[in-house]
């Protein structure tokens, strides 16, 4: 703070400019604590010096007396009010409790009841929307939730809430999100529903949070705006819709609304996004859409191949824009939905029985973009999506379709499993079971290929980014893409392994190779922890062993049950890969979470 003066510093006032020098130029922590402290005190002794009564209103009054009730000490005075100075306090007292670190100097929220009086009297009776939207704020930090005392923020809520100024409703609404209480719900509960028609977006969009998060209080609430939330719904403002989808979802998850009311409501807002018109507001409601269906997707009674292909148009549409938030979320949400049905899903939408350019050609021109957060932004759809879509061929007989013995169809196997297991040559032979009727319509679908061969080399040398993630999700692409073991990743794998005991290879060298081996052993076996231990003590081994021949035992990646042993010739560099133990522990502590 020495080089910076008060009016480019953002302090609230000189007092808190000076505070903050204090701790700044602090020796310890305790130091920096007593001058917070000291501020505190200096408050405390200025209000109990200052009147809790304004011309209109004696609220504060009526606390303190109440307060005197159950062992307060708060007096009375004849100063002279200052509702902008009572606001710098309470902001000031906020920032004290905040920044108090030593559990000795500590104040808790018992230890500022003094300054409710002035708070109270701020929310009810400040002469602007800050002083009261001040007022709220401390009551809602300091007062814990259900506590006696909030009777009296209560009654001032009401009184907002019947107000027919906007600021004062949105402020009582704020308070009851930021504070909810069960005692406030039979005083306000009629309130709340008038407020759901009300002319104002705003307060429509607030009196919705407002019933969702009181409802975790009193259930029964979400059935008294069900009328309401329906009107809501089809209001044309972005905002009040994506809070009536909010309250849809609670609605849904307490059994006040049916699953193809959901159903329905969800999938005509994703079918009337419009790129052409599309704003900061109508991205996020649909967003919030796709989440929500997301959520809901294995509780609706929904029809999968009607939800894949409005997602694959959600998705291109967005895309073809550069709304690529809301084409990732629709991935998302696809690469929940069993494979087989995602890709009937696209060839129904795209007619893929004629010659057609993939219907995944906006993700293209990420491939050519500098900005690594663009390239990961399709690595990141790429792995979403089933490989075929993209990389091209023929899939979909009617005979790959039967159900084999443990209930799944080809194509819509757990993404846990093993990658021969879901792509490998076992996929296309036929299983025990009956094909259902509808899956006898047509024998293939082809895809063309997105990328041609020289952009598919741009995609593999990505293995070799700066970027530790761009790499592994440039691993996780190619091995779900050629998950054989003659593939390009377990090439890759292999040929590191191959220079890690070459004489040839220099420490520093080696020390890159081990961590780049370890970083695609934890994408192929990250669902499976002794495979990846052992593939650890693999790749350490070939990195750091004593000079002669030794046997290593490992797991094979294709089948991670075999073992294969080999004989090689080391050399020993001695000392620790700091990288690699640094890699290894922070795998562990992530547990089965993939990617940074």
């Amino acid at each position: 703070m020495e080089n910076v003066t008060f009016l480019s510093s953002g302090a609230l006032n000189r007092a808190h400019y000076a505070l903050v020098a204090k701790q700044e130029r602090a020796l310890s922590p305790e130091e920096a604590d007593k001058a917070a402290w000291d501020v505190i005190e200096e408050i405390k002794n200025r209000m109990i010096r200052r009147p809790v009564e304004t011309i209109t209103s004696s609220i504060g009054d009526l606390f303190a007396a109440g307060a005197r009730g159950w062992g307060f000490n708060i007096p009375y005075s004849n100063a002279v009010w200052n509702s902008r100075q009572a606001r710098e306090d309470l902001l000031l007292l906020l920032y004290c409790q905040d920044s108090l670190t030593t559990e000795k100097r500590s104040v808790s929220s018992h230890g500022l009841f003094f300054a409710l009086p002035t708070a109270l009297t701020l929310a009810e009776a400040g002469t602007t929307v800050e002083q009261r939207r001040t007022g709220y704020l401390f009551c809602s930090q300091v007062l814990p939730l259900g506590h006696e005392m909030q009777l009296l923020v209560i009654n001032t809520v009401g009184k907002h809430l019947d107000s027919p100024s906007i600021p004062n409703i949105l402020l009582a609404l704020d308070y009851l999100i930021n504070a909810p209480n069960s005692d406030a719900i039979p005083a306000i509960n009629s309130r709340l529903q008038d407020l759901l028609a009300h002319k104002s977006p705003q307060v429509r969009q607030r009196v919705m949070h407002a019933f969702r998060v009181l409802a975790v209080l009193d259930s029964d609430l979400l059935f008294r705006c069900k009328a309401g939330l329906q009107l809501n719904m089809q209001n044309a403002d972005p905002i009040v819709r994506g809070a009536a989808l909010s309250l849809l979802l609670a609605c849904f998850e307490n059994n006040v609304v049916d699953s193809a009311f959901v159903e329905a409501t969800i999938l005509e807002v994703i079918q009337k996004f419009r790129p052409s018109k599309a704003n900061v507001p109508s991205i996020r409601l649909t967003t919030k859409a796709v989440e929500i269906l997301g959520k809901t997707l294995n509780k609706l009674e929904l029809n999968l191949q009607n939800a894949a292909i409005a997602l694959f148009g959600l998705a291109t549409k967005a895309g073809s824009r550069g709304i690529w938030s809301l084409a990732l979320a629709a991935f998302r949400v696809l690469s929940q939905i069993p494979q087989e049905i995602c890709i009937k899903a696209l060839a129904l939408k795209d007619d893929a029985s004629r010659p057609l350019n993939n219907s995944l050609y906006f993700l293209k021109p990420l491939l050519r973009q500098v900005d690594l957060n663009l390239v990961s932004l399709l690595l990141q759809c790429l792995v979403l999506l089933p490989p075929i879509i993209w990389t091209g061929g023929s899939v979909g007989t009617a005979e790959s379709k039967k159900m084999t013995t443990d209930g799944h169809t080809k194509g819509s196997l757990p993404d846990d499993m093993d990658a021969n297991e879901l792509f490998g040559e076992e996929a296309g032979k036929s299983a025990e079971g009956e094909a259902f009727p509808e899956d006898k319509v047509s024998a293939s679908i082809t895809f063309p290929s997105l990328f041609s061969e020289e952009e598919v080399g741009t995609i593999v040398s990505f293995l070799k980014s700066k970027d530790i993630m761009i790499r592994k999700l440039t691993i996780l692409v190619l091995s779900r893409a050629d998950p054989l073991e003659s593939g390009i990743v377990y090439q890759y794998y292999h040929q590191m392994l191959d220079r890690l005991s070459s004489n040839d290879t220099t420490v520093g060298i080696q020390t890159d190779l081990a961590s780049q081996a370890l970083e695609v052993a934890e994408v192929l076996c990250y669902d499976d922890p002794m495979v990846y231990a052992n593939l650890i003590i693999e790749i350490l081994s070939r990195a750091d062993t004593l000079i002669g021949k030794t046997e290593v035992a490992s797991p094979t990646l294709s089948s991670r049950s075999g073992v294969s042993t080999s004989t090689q010739q080391t050399r020993g560099r001695g000392g620790v890969i700091e990288s690699a133990v640094e890699m290894v522990i922070t795998r562990v502590r992530k547990g089965k979470s993939l990617l940074p």
